[in-house]
């Protein structure tokens, strides 16, 4: 909270000043203050699932598996924080106190994964030597699909923004428009992953499948439109949303 109110004030300084004088220069100041703010902290995010899955993987053999279960978890702890903060910490606590409380929460699972590691440190499993002398250089095909997953991703943040630009006059309150419109989007990457985990995962044409996947997001992304523009569907926010978001994300 105090970052914010440093980059408000830097920002309205600019503006009085006269520093900033068109629109672009303008989006580029806000990104600029808006990256200050949160980057340190979304960086640290991004790093705690690679950093988890090498842990586990010290500790089982199931390596696709794993990683299923610990995206789903993962997506569906993102899912209960979304209507959490959307629907009860803001309207309890306020936006300062609610950073305040998730302070408290990460540092309380600070505290238990410290616990943690020290309980299972005697449980560590070595890698094989078969492990160890593994190639891991990358053949054309694994580099293809590499680069196709960076461009899902993407699209995939493309369409939450888009989707969420179409929904909001459904839902009408900004904050609980996006809240829902989160949830839903995490909740279909969370179905996703535990569908694939449990009935999929023996599936052996990967490249096949992930192809159909790409297509069913293309498909669910071009039908969205049509769903919102039509009303087949009962003016129902909920209803609106879930046929809207829910097809595509379950097969990101």
């Amino acid at each position: 909270p105090s970052l914010f109110r440093i980059i408000n004030n830097v920002y309205l300084w600019t503006l009085s000043a006269d520093i900033v004088t068109t629109s672009s220069q303008l989006v580029l100041l806000k990104f600029i203050g808006t990256a200050l703010c949160i980057l340190p902290a979304t960086i640290l995010m991004g790093g705690t699932f690679p950093t988890l899955l090498t842990s586990c993987l010290k500790l089982t053999t199931s390596h696709p598996k794993l990683t299923g279960q610990l995206y789903g978890v993962n997506t569906f702890g993102s899912i209960c924080g979304a209507l959490f903060t959307g629907f009860v910490a803001i309207e309890i606590f306020g936006l300062t106190n609610s950073i305040y409380l998730t302070t408290l929460i990460n540092f309380t699972v600070f505290i238990l994964t410290r616990s943690i590691r020290t309980a299972r440190q005697d449980k560590y499993i070595p890698k094989s030597h078969h492990d160890e002398n593994r190639s891991s250089q990358l053949n054309y095909q694994t580099t293809l699909v590499i680069l196709l997953y960076g461009v899902s991703g993407i699209t995939s943040m493309a369409l939450e923004v888009l989707w969420i630009r179409l929904l909001t006059p459904l839902v009408g309150t900004y904050i609980y428009a996006f809240s829902l419109i989160v949830v839903t989007f995490l909740l279909g990457l969370t179905l996703g992953s535990f569908i694939y985990e449990r009935y999929l995962i023996s599936f052996t044409r990967i490249f096949t499948f992930l192809g159909i996947a790409l297509l069913t997001i293309a498909v669910s992304a071009f039908f969205s439109v049509l769903i919102i523009s039509s009303g087949i569907l009962p003016y129902s926010a909920l209803i609106q949303t879930l046929g809207t978001v829910l097809p595509g994300t379950i097969a990101m």
